[in-house]
């Protein structure tokens, strides 16, 4: 069973959108090209509203399915839109993985037998997608910090 909900993308809809954010398994955005905004315009709203979905969510894995409506009567191009963003669709799943996982081991993404140099492998590779002075993504500065203190808690408890 699925429940749609239309929830406009307008900053006046954003307290009545935050409320179905949380148990959520599938979100579509349909996306209007046509309007008269510039395509750096359409990119800051779109961005806007993956930081606010990214911030309202407690589900680490949400499928996001982008409809961009009306390409052709603009001419533009829909994939324009979505790489005037700054970041990757990597970088905002590692942000999602480390803000969202239960345990240390799942924020890192590795099994609870894994040994440092796992570990440590796991928070280089996660690191580079999440690091704020290399990534824009929404929430990639908590996450960030979240991953660093995973990773201590994790040396700690092979130390002990």
């Amino acid at each position: 069973m699925a429940n749609i909900f239309d929830l406009s993308g307008h900053p006046v809809f954003k307290i009545v959108r935050t409320e179905f954010y949380s148990n959520i398994d599938a979100v579509l955005l349909v996306y209007d090209i046509s309007d008269s905004s510039s395509s750096g315009e359409r990119a800051e709203a779109l961005e806007r509203w993956l930081h606010e979905m990214a911030e309202g969510m407690d589900n680490t894995s949400v499928s996001l399915l982008m409809q961009v409506l009306k390409v052709q009567e603009t001419g533009r191009d829909p994939v324009a839109l979505w790489s005037s963003c700054n970041y990757s669709k990597e970088e905002l799943q590692a942000v999602h993985q480390v803000r969202w996982s239960r345990s240390e081991y799942e924020k890192l993404g590795i099994d609870p037998r894994a040994s440092k140099d796992d570990i440590n492998r796991s928070y280089r590779r996660l690191a580079v997608l999440l690091h704020p002075d290399k990534s824009t993504a929404p929430g990639c500065e908590e996450a960030f910090k979240m991953l660093v203190a995973a990773r201590t808690a994790l040396l700690k408890r092979l130390l002990h």
